[in-house]
């Protein structure tokens, strides 16, 4: 037989729900920039957990991306908290999904949350369509391998051997390869939906977002039941 504890923990696993959220800011000459962010959401019990992923450049980046018409990727930023997405966004879709599914988007936001942070995923304006971008990040991706090289002889071995130029040399097993991948506010999102299981299409920029979720199940809902629904005060 089993415990009421027992009963009362698969009655509480059973009422867990999970839900993909995005929210999407249009692109026009009010707002401005357009911009895309999905959140993985669990709730059980009245309580609710939410996992916000929404890539854009920062201040610097942006500026840089303004000088060069987006040509030039610029390091990009997180942000984990979804409030400024809310209050912009023109649309909010949502589509309840399975743990499974959860559990892979929240798991391919840390990924891409880590590579952010470490610096091998660099924000681009057009993401990986953007021609220019590639090679750029592939140079810098090479100049980011060879001082991770040196560090790993240095911290191993002590200072590396010099040839008769003066130019350090290090042996096959010291190389350290890291590749920048290039994506903007769209691909991101894009990219862990993908990684839930869900095959939504990269649609490049965030006024076509909408409808490509929506092919894909998501349903829009007002913001203030968004914002009821999950618990956000205005």
């Amino acid at each position: 037989m089993h415990s009421n504890k027992e009963k009362t923990e698969k009655k509480e696993k059973a009422n867990a729900e999970y839900h993909l959220a995005s929210l999407v800011k249009e692109t026009n000459q009010q707002n401005g920039p357009g911009h895309v962010s999905i959140s993985a959401v669990k709730q059980r019990e009245g309580q609710t957990k939410i996992m916000h992923t929404s890539f854009f450049p920062g201040a610097v980046g942006s500026l840089v991306n303004a000088v060069t018409l987006g040509s030039v990727p610029v390091g990009g930023q997180i942000a984990e908290d979804p409030k400024q997405d809310i209050d912009e966004a023109d649309a909010v879709l949502v589509k309840k999904c399975s743990k499974e599914e959860y559990k892979n988007a929240v798991k391919t936001q840390k990924k891409f949350h880590g590579e952010v942070k470490e610096g091998t995923r660099a924000y681009s304006v057009f993401g990986p369509i953007n021609p220019i971008s590639y090679p750029i990040a592939s140079a810098y991706g090479a100049f980011y391998s060879s001082q991770l090289s040196a560090k790993k002889f240095k911290s191993n071995q002590g200072g590396a051997p010099e040839d008769m130029c003066g130019i350090e040399v290090y042996d096959d097993s010291s190389h350290v390869k890291k590749d920048i991948g290039v994506d903007n506010c769209c691909s991101s999102a894009t990219n862990i939906c993908n990684g839930a299981g869900i095959p939504v299409a990269n649609p490049l920029v965030p006024s076509f977002f909408t409808k490509e979720l929506q092919k894909h199940g998501f349903q829009t809902i007002d913001k203030k039941e968004f914002k009821s629904k999950f618990g956000f005060r205005d």
